[in-house]
């Protein structure tokens, strides 16, 4: 009989209840990914200020110990069965969202950041851990490749600030009537977001 594998051992930063500072701790995980899921060695992980607001729990929404991080890139270190998109030693970036039911409108319609039962990288009821770690395990569709040219402490950001200003540029200017030729967008605030809109904008 074929011996059983341990399970992985996550070292990680985590807040163990709402306010506290970020301390070093750890979580086990199963030894290999489901179907459809795959690991992903974090190199880098930017702090958004809702990771903030999640640690001070001011959403109501925290689930402690808490790893927060959702501005995630690194490389994959391990693909469950049926995954197609990513092999071992890809580059991936990870977002604010970690699944959707991909049937309701919102998802047919593209839109499945607003879906109903759309869910979050971390906390929140399924009780996830974020990118403040070495490793997370995640499902392989909400995984995306990071281009040759890109590099990761790049791509993490643009994964929560990046989307946020990108999503409607490309729907309202890029996508709209006429295409973008010609077209003026008024970007107020030059801050974390503000920025990245003037980056998408040019």
């Amino acid at each position: 009989m074929a011996e059983s594998q341990s399970p992985i051992c996550v070292e990680c930063f985590a807040a163990q209840k709402a306010g506290d500072a970020l301390a070093p701790w750890q979580y086990d995980i199963e030894p290999t990914p489901g179907p459809g899921e795959v690991d992903l060695e974090i190199t880098h992980c930017g702090l958004c200020h809702s990771d903030v607001h999640q640690i001070d729990d001011a959403w109501g929404t925290a689930c402690w110990p808490l790893v927060p991080g959702h501005e995630i890139a690194g490389k994959i270190a391990a693909v469950g069965v049926g995954v197609t998109n990513f092999r071992i030693g890809d580059r991936g970036a990870i977002g604010c969202q970690r699944n959707a039911c991909d049937s309701c409108a919102c998802c047919k319609a593209g839109l499945e950041n607003v879906c109903p039962k759309m869910v979050q990288t971390y906390a929140g009821p399924t009780q996830e851990r974020g990118g403040f770690a070495k490793r997370i395990r995640f499902p392989s569709k909400w995984v995306f490749k990071i281009p040759d040219q890109l590099e990761p402490e790049y791509a993490g950001p643009l994964m929560c600030a990046g989307i946020t200003v990108f999503s409607p540029l490309k729907r309202y200017v890029l996508s709209g009537p006429g295409g973008p030729v010609g077209k003026k967008v008024g970007i107020i605030g030059i801050g974390g977001v503000g920025h990245p809109a003037v980056g998408v904008g040019k």
